[in-house]
Order: C-alpha cells, then sequence, then structure tokens
C-alpha cells in the first residue's frame, strides 16, 4: 500500500475521472470521492462540484488538515487543448447545439469561457498552476496528461499504489473544430491570460 494517504486535486479536462474511477476500483477514494470540503468562497461560484475547486480557495487550515501526513498530486495538460476539451464536452454532453456551431461561433464560444473564468462565473478555466500552488509554493506533484501513462506509472510506483495503469472514461468526443481553428486573436489572449501555466508547466506558446 502507500507510504502515505494520497489525495488527487482534480483539474477539470485532465483525465481526472478516470483517475478518480481507477483508484476507487482498488479501494482508494480520490477527487470526487473524497472531498475537502467547502472553500471560503464556495458560494461565489455558484456551487461548482466540490472536486475541481483550486487550492488557493481554501483556508490555509483548511489546506493543513488535507495535507498533513498526505501526498497531493495533479495532472495539467496544455492550456489550448484544455479549453479546445472543455468546448468539446459541452458540444457532446450538455448542449447539442454545439454541433452545429460554425468557425465563427467556435471561436466566440472559447473566448466566452475565459471571459467568464476572469469575472467569476467559469471555474473550469481558472488557470491550472492555482491548483498546485499556494503562497508562491508547489503543494504537491503535478503529472502531465501528454505523457499520463508514463508519469503515471513513476508516480504510483514511487509512492507504493496497488497499480500503476489508469482505466481511459469520460473521453471527450472529436469535432470539426480544433486548437487549429483558434483565431490569432484568441489564442493571443490564452497565451496571456495562461502564461503562467505555460511557464510553470514547460508548456510552449504553439498548437
Amino acid at each position: 500500500m502507500a507510504k502515505k494517504m494520497i489525495k488527487f486535486i482534480h483539474v477539470p479536462k485532465t483525465a481526472g475521472t478516470s483517475i478518480e474511477d481507477t483508484a476507487l476500483e482498488h479501494g482508494l477514494k480520490w477527487g470526487r470521492h473524497n472531498e475537502l470540503g467547502y472553500p471560503k468562497r464556495y458560494r461565489t461560484w455558484g456551487g461548482v462540484s466540490l472536486w475541481h475547486y483550486p487550492l488557493d480557495f481554501y483556508e490555509p487550515y483548511q489546506l493543513e488538515a488535507y495535507r498533513q501526513n498526505q501526498t497531493l498530486f495533479a495532472v495539467v495538460r496544455h492550456p489550448v487543448k484544455k479549453l479546445v476539451s472543455s468546448y468539446n464536452c459541452d458540444q457532446w454532453n450538455h448542449n447539442k447545439s454545439y454541433l452545429t456551431d460554425t468557425k465563427e461561433q467556435f471561436n466566440r464560444k472559447i473566448l466566452r469561457e475565459i471571459n467568464n473564468q476572469i469575472y467569476g462565473r467559469n471555474i473550469r478555466q481558472i488557470p491550472q498552476w492555482r491548483y498546485v500552488m499556494y503562497n508562491g509554493k508547489q503543494m504537491g506533484e503535478v503529472l502531465k496528461l501528454e505523457n499520463l501513462e508514463h508519469d503515471f506509472k513513476i508516480f504510483a510506483d514511487k509512492h507504493d499504489l496497488p497499480f500503476n495503469e489508469l482505466a481511459h472514461t469520460n473521453k471527450s468526443k472529436s469535432n470539426i473544430w480544433t486548437a487549429d481553428d483558434l483565431y490569432p486573436e484568441v489564442l493571443d489572449l490564452i497565451y496571456k491570460i495562461y502564461d503562467m501555466d505555460f511557464q510553470l508547466f514547460d508548456y510552449k506558446k504553439s498548437i
């Protein structure tokens, strides 16, 4: 079994459901199966699922209790691909009208996703660094979605987890619009708003 209890920080659209479900099959309650509790700004964001809240939404005493004798980890991904994946999820699972979107509508909705998080209306698009940083310190280990099979195996073996492979559930279906269809001005805004993600997680500002 694990040397220390493992806690999973669920960044939206980074294979979190697959990780949580695989862990549960092995008797480990991560993410939505074992939440931290209500953060100080819970009501501000309209009751979004608890397991999607970044660390800096919590009071220090809450986070300290969470971290005590535990190892935190999260998965991140390229910011542009994360936004497009979120759009795909809405398209297939929440709003079928997206299936007929034009390229202009696709770009407009990506902009809306970004603006909604800026003005406190969409927690899904909060910069990923806020899920792993607290008071300027990285609070857990970070794996990358692009190398998840490799990264998770190393993480699992390091912490003596009872499994080191992940099933893939909740996969977004593809659609006709991809990152290649984003307008230059939309890409420039993504690079600006998510600059810290690109820097901290060593992603290139390209697609």
